[in-house]
């Protein structure tokens, strides 16, 4: 299966430099680069079958942008998409950011440098990694259970480096390589997810299953059925 990333256009709140936070709408730049982009994707070989987008403003706009261009694929908004609580720091300018917490700043400017690893970045209140990881196992394990040839996701930067660390067999835990990726604004990333890589997506589902039993929506043993309706779907247009 193709799996192709698309990072959402530029919205409203890249412009002021808000960290995560609540989505905004695309700016006319981020409108016209997303129906470019869905203009190149429409060339491609085997079409895409699937467009899955985060529940966020920005990348539901790019997605509905990108669907115009493209040759009807099933759209879908899906939960295990939503970008990784950065507790804190969510939602405020970078400056004041830096004034009111300054080393998790620190630590997040070094990650964004990617001088350490995710496990070394401590921000008050930030979401659970390790939770936020089976996010991204889940919904790479039911898209290539699903069967579909080529998929496209479009979705926030956070949930863009997570499915690529995964694609690289990286872990959050410590010496797991996590690290930061750079995704520029609806220019496409993709790679090929095979066999192998879905058998450890499955084996890292599981372990953290055993570890942890209250993951519930995240990634519960139901959800890992085989079935032909992909579990991660919530809403479909």
């Amino acid at each position: 299966m193709r799996v192709i990333l698309v990072r959402h256009g530029e919205s409203k709140k890249n412009l002021i430099d808000i960290i995560g936070g609540f989505g905004d709408g695309l700016t006319v730049k981020g409108c016209l680069a997303a129906r470019r982009v869905g203009a190149h994707l429409s060339r491609q070989v085997p079409p895409i079958e699937h467009l899955v987008f985060a529940p966020t403003v920005q990348t539901r706009q790019t997605a509905i942008l990108i669907e115009k261009k493209l040759h009807k694929p099933k759209m879908y908004e899906s939960p295990l998409l939503i970008p990784i609580d950065l507790g804190e720091l969510s939602g405020l300018k970078v400056d004041e950011a830096r004034a009111k917490y300054p080393f998790a700043m620190y630590e997040l400017e070094r990650w964004n440098r990617r001088e350490i690893e995710i496990s070394d970045v401590a921000i008050p209140g930030i979401q659970n990694i390790s939770n936020f990881f089976c996010q991204g196992l889940q919904l790479l394990y039911s898209a290539k259970k699903s069967g579909v040839k080529s998929i496209c996701i479009v979705a926030t930067r956070s949930s863009l480096i997570l499915l690529k660390n995964i694609k690289l067999r990286c872990t959050p835990e410590k010496g797991g390589n996590y690290l930061n990726s750079y995704f520029d604004y609806t220019h496409p990333v993709s790679f090929r997810l095979t066999a192998q890589d879905l058998q450890w997506i499955r084996n890292q589902l599981q372990t953290r299953l055993s570890r942890n039993g209250t993951l519930g929506r995240i990634a519960s043993h139901r959800s890992m059925q085989l079935r032909k309706t992909a579990p991660w779907i919530v809403s479909m247009y």
